[in-house]
């Protein structure tokens, strides 16, 4: 469940632009959202899973419930508010995303419960528009923030400055999604390994003229960061190595290079 309620609204009727964007669908659409799923859930007991909360009441109100109801948040909502993101962005479409960012405050303690290991799951909310589909106006803007290529090295750069703790980081972004998702993370003898190589010491500038995605843009644009993703192994094969994906022709060359 994506957890907004369209008739809450659909009931604003007041300026319809990218600074009253967190108005237009404000918090009290997600939280009554969150309320009426629990008691469908407490009812009929189906399992759900809601996506991207970005309030600090809806997480409380989900662990008050004693439902096993599953929820994830994302790192956006956790690391910017709309007016800092609106002040930073090069276009205000790139603070567009549903649900809104959320003011300082919320922002705030929406991170101190991720620090507290109170959010299970940290989802990237990858939407990979491309630049030009946010030039439109603030009703044509497809909603999104690109998150694919920031999670990692954002939220490791929470544990490497002492805000948060590294298992906390690893068990949201790796092992409770991995489990949620049905996907054996165990290692077993004559498996093929799946893993993330991190420099746990590479202070950089985020640059989205250097991602991947068609969405070659992000509200953390130039935010400085202590941790890079070196390298990706999937399936036992080298598939990513210092900002390059990797062929099979380099992939073989690499191989043949290293000592037997």
């Amino acid at each position: 469940m994506h957890c907004e309620d369209p008739v809450i609204i659909s009931q604003y009727s007041g300026p319809r632009d990218f600074e009253h964007h967190n108005v237009i669908r404000g918090p009290r659409a997600e939280l009554a959202c969150v309320h009426n799923i629990i008691k469908l859930v407490y009812r009929y007991g189906t399992k759900v899973h809601m996506t991207h909360l970005t309030l600090p009441q809806s997480i409380s109100m989900i662990r008050l419930s004693g439902l096993d109801i599953t929820f994830d948040v994302t790192p956006h909502h956790m690391l910017l508010s709309q007016e800092e993101c609106l002040a930073r962005a090069d276009k205000p479409a790139y603070c567009k995303v549903n649900p809104p960012l959320r003011d300082e405050t919320t922002r705030r303690e929406l991170l101190a419960m991720f620090i507290r290991g109170e959010v299970p799951i940290v989802a990237s909310d990858h939407a990979p528009h491309a630049d030009w589909e946010k030039d439109k106006p603030y009703d044509e803007a497809p909603p999104g923030i690109v998150g694919l290529e920031t999670t990692a090295p954002l939220l490791l750069t929470l544990w490497r400055r002492g805000f948060a703790d590294l298992g906390t980081v690893i068990r949201a972004i790796q092992e409770r999604p991995a489990k949620f998702l049905g996907l054996n993370v165990g290692i077993k003898q004559g498996s093929c390994a799946d893993l993330t190589i991190i420099n746990t010491k590479a202070r950089h500038r985020i640059e989205p003229e250097k991602f991947r995605s068609k969405a070659k843009f992000s509200p953390f644009k130039g935010f400085e960061v202590d941790v890079a993703v070196v390298a990706t192994i999937l399936h036992g094969k080298l598939a990513y190595l210092n900002e390059e994906y990797v062929d099979g022709a380099t992939r073989k060359l690499l191989e043949n290079s290293l000592p037997h």
